[in-house]
């Protein structure tokens, strides 16, 4: 697990924070902020903990004009991570709200079924940790998000967000790179 701090410079920090708080940036309600609406019938006897999210790119494939925006972002956050632009499959927004009597963490999962980096990106300074857990499910490590932090990991690594309990909101950018054969 690599953390970096300021990833990228604060202009673009405050530029994709501006972004994701707009009244033109589209957010899509979830039911669960771990899985999304169809995976839900697969999780039948997880707890839910609602959230809202953005898919800016999937399949390598932009999605909507997000993905276009934020592309200088994208080449930054890929660079000081070491990891070939080319093989960023995903990249989607979560934004979680406080919610009453919030767990420790949600529930704990990996993104992708296949082999796959992780850049977990911080868009706000917020309450609301990140949880990463050994094959046995123990804690550890926990990072807290603060805006410009970025935390690269491993795919299958299990890991949980948390909800915010003080802060307004917490919104993170979920970057999953696959390595692509040619």
């Amino acid at each position: 697990m690599k953390i970096i701090d300021d990833v990228m410079p604060v202009v673009m920090q405050n530029q994709l924070h501006s972004m994701c708080i707009s009244q033109d940036f589209s957010w899509g309600f979830l039911e669960d902020c771990t899985f999304n609406n169809d995976q839900l019938a697969a999780h039948m006897n997880k707890p839910r903990y609602p959230a809202f999210c953005h898919l800016a790119l999937m399949d390598g494939k932009t999605r909507n004009e997000t993905a276009t925006l934020m592309s200088s972002m994208l080449l930054c956050m890929s660079d000081k991570a070491g990891l070939n632009p080319n093989h960023l499959h995903r990249a989607r927004f979560g934004m979680y709200l406080p919610i009453r009597n919030p767990p420790l963490h949600n529930n704990i999962h990996t993104d992708m079924k296949e082999p796959h980096t992780v850049c977990l990106y911080y868009v706000n300074d917020a309450d609301g940790d990140t949880f990463f857990f050994d094959k046995s499910r123990q804690i550890v490590e926990r990072i807290s998000p603060k805006k410009g932090r970025m935390v690269v990991f491993d795919g299958f690594t299990l890991h949980a967000s948390s909800m915010p309990v003080e802060s307004s909101h917490r919104i993170s950018l979920n970057l999953g790179y696959v390595k692509r054969v040619s």
